[in-house]
């Protein structure tokens, strides 16, 4: 391929389209961040090793090997072998990861229509799609070591309950050291005063009750006089405010104290309404007569509405 834009040619020869320059430029960008992410997950794994190695061999251990010269155990070299082989099966892993970035194909290669950076990229097809806050998502450390036990389904696998009853036979209780129920053959006396039925037990406190009761003079309620007192006059053409109401209340609250009268307010005159025989609305007596007056002229006035309308109609249909 040519070393500037315009003269970039694929593997046929022929130049490249402006769209097909775009995505060998976007190609190459995602195979260097790849090759970045690959580096540094080299670096973190050789220190991982090291760290192990140090684990497996204590303190004492290297002091034996290496100031006097002492060998280790069996188990202990088993441990540092194991150690070894992890280190370098890490490093073959990030060594074949990281050579797909120098075996960069053209664009006429993709024939297939997949990208090829995330087929051959350590994160698969999820790369790009899957962020860091969806549940899908695995850090560079946890995707090279294998650190799939804190991944959400594991995490949510581990906090599950122990059991796994379900809810019906979880629901049945032991009866073995339930007590018995008592015997429901027992008999029952009947009240002298009311004439119910009760136990021998509760007999004797329910007629204590009773007593009182027989004793106490109940009013008895009578619905006749009071759908009377409250049915009143419907023609009544007088009504009281509620300032006479009020005032005739402190009144009477006055007497049972033995106030001083002067104090109190003297009740106001009745205030008494008139029925319009028009609109059949209740008016006070100053106001009625200015109310029949013009409730009058509003009658007058929709008679000649009407009496137009007729011969208007008349004169149209002649």
């Amino acid at each position: 391929m040519g070393s500037g834009n315009s003269n970039l040619v694929d593997e046929n020869g022929n130049k490249m389209t402006k769209q097909q320059i775009k995505e060998y430029k976007r190609q190459q960008k995602e195979a260097k961040k790849v090759e970045k992410i690959a580096q540094k997950a080299h670096k973190k794994a050789e220190k991982q090793a090291k760290k192990e190695m140090k684990k497996n061999l204590t303190r004492a251990e290297t002091t034996k090997v290496f100031v006097k010269g002492n060998p280790l155990s069996t188990q202990d070299l088993k441990k540092a072998a194991i150690a070894k082989e992890h280190l370098g099966l890490l490093k073959k892993k990030i060594n074949n990861e990281s050579t797909f970035s120098s075996k960069f194909p053209g664009p006429s290669s993709r024939t297939s229509g997949n990208n090829w950076a995330t087929d051959r990229s350590p994160y698969g097809n999820k790369s790009k799609a899957v962020g860091k806050n969806s549940p899908n998502y695995i850090s560079d450390k946890r995707k090279v070591y294998g650190q799939y036990n804190k991944s959400p389904d594991n995490r949510a696998l581990n906090n599950s309950p122990i059991h796994h009853k379900t809810p019906r036979q979880l629901a049945v209780y032991p009866t073995e050291n339930l007590s018995e129920a008592p015997p429901t053959n027992f008999k029952l006396v009947p009240c002298s005063k009311c004439g119910r039925n009760f136990s021998k037990n509760n007999l004797a406190r329910h007629e204590s009750v009773c007593k009182k009761k027989a004793t106490r003079n109940n009013k008895v309620f009578n619905s006749k006089k009071q759908r009377a007192a409250l049915s009143g006059d419907p023609n009544d053409d007088t009504a009281t405010s509620w300032k006479d109401m009020q005032s005739n209340r402190r009144m009477n609250n006055a007497m049972s104290v033995a106030k001083d009268f002067s104090t109190v307010e003297e009740p106001s005159t009745l205030i008494r309404y008139k029925l319009c025989p028009i609109c059949n609305i209740k008016q006070t007596t100053g106001g009625y007569n200015l109310h029949y007056e013009e409730c009058n002229q509003r009658r007058l006035r929709m008679g000649q509405r009407k009496q137009r309308r007729q011969l208007g109609s008349r004169q149209f249909l002649s």
